[in-house]
């Protein structure tokens, strides 16, 4: 890979890098993509953040930079993928939009969620008093993280991992119901 920087020794440093890592990057980023095209571009985009970070990563020593260098193509990837994403979502074709409207609930899906919400009200006490509040703030009352951890005294950062579990406990409740009533 060829690139063009002022400084000969950073134009060297930097050739002798992308050979050297090249292996680890593409080996990384096949973790989040399988399309080739894809890979190169985004091996190419975190080269040249990189290349903007040649005075932070020059003095670091071989297995630091190389944590540095899967995070990079970490990121890299993801931001990549993410903005490929709304892209595609922006450019959904007619076809697509006719097939949505087409996609409404049968009635018999709509009188199997009605049961199923009724099933929930009946073990809603059941729950723990802070999966419910977790539950109805996010769900019912549109609460922000930020909003919720107040409520809990959490930190906004645990929200997320805490909603997943009340999740978990509220459909084990449901199953253990349902085995229960079938029993």
């Amino acid at each position: 890979m060829i690139f063009n920087l002022e400084d000969p020794s950073d134009q060297n440093f930097i050739d002798k890098f992308s050979r050297n890592y090249e292996r680890l990057m593409f080996f990384t980023v096949k973790k989040y993509t399988s399309n080739l095209s894809d890979q190169e571009d985004i091996v190419q985009d975190a080269l040249l953040k990189l290349m903007n970070k040649i005075s932070v990563i020059r003095p670091l020593p071989c297995y630091i930079l190389a944590g540095y260098v899967v995070s990079t193509i970490r990121n890299t990837a993801i931001n990549y993928l993410k903005r490929q994403g709304r892209e595609q979502s922006r450019c959904g074709s007619l076809e697509d939009e006719t097939s949505v409207e087409d996609e409404s609930p049968s009635m018999d899906q709509l009188l199997i969620l009605a049961e199923q919400r009724e099933r929930l009200l009946e073990r809603w006490n059941d729950l723990p008093e802070r999966d419910r509040v977790l539950l109805e703030g996010k769900y019912i009352f549109d609460c922000t993280d930020e909003e919720l951890a107040a409520r809990l005294n959490c930190k906004a950062s645990n929200i997320r991992m805490r909603l997943s579990r009340a999740r978990r406990r509220a459909l084990k409740l449901l199953i253990e119901w349902e085995e229960g009533a079938v029993l």
